[in-house]
């Protein structure tokens, strides 16, 4: 089906031997509204379907995770093996961690709020594991897992 939404960018990788990959480029703004759509991000088409992070309907990449994407697709080219998928990390729905607020004390240490993790953890296009956790003020946040402390 045709995209009605005007992009942003359109790139085509042609590796010898291999079918043709087309990713297109659409800025987040055009899905207001959407939980991550913020201006700098962007929502991704690959092959003319839409790339999901971890299961979730509206998914947005920043620059450097659409960077990966490319170079992760560009790796049969380059000899690069891909990189060796980590296990799903153990950190159920419900388990008490703390995350960085980005805030800092006075003498320059981080500052952590203390929540619950809000869905299991699933795998961004980046190759990092996710999870979303509730944070006062902001809502439903996705952090990366190893940012989570127990």
């Amino acid at each position: 089906m045709a995209e009605p939404r005007k992009k942003t960018a359109h790139i085509l990788l042609t590796l010898p031997g291999k079918t043709p990959v087309s990713l297109e480029l659409f800025p987040a703004e055009l899905w207001p509204g959407q939980p991550g759509a913020v201006a700098g991000v962007f929502r991704v088409r690959q092959g003319g379907r839409w790339v999901r992070v971890g299961g979730e309907k509206y998914s947005f990449l920043p620059p450097a995770a659409v960077g990966e994407l490319v170079a992760r697709l560009l790796g049969p080219l380059t000899g690069d093996a891909a990189p060796a998928e980590e296990p799903r990390p153990e950190l159920p729905v419900g388990t008490p961690v703390r995350v960085a607020n980005g805030g800092r004390a006075p003498d320059g240490t981080l500052l952590y709020d203390c929540t619950r993790t809000a869905t299991q953890p699933h795998q961004g296009a980046d190759g990092r594991w996710y999870v979303h956790v509730l944070l006062f003020g902001r809502g439903l946040v996705q952090v990366p897992v190893s940012e989570c402390r127990r």
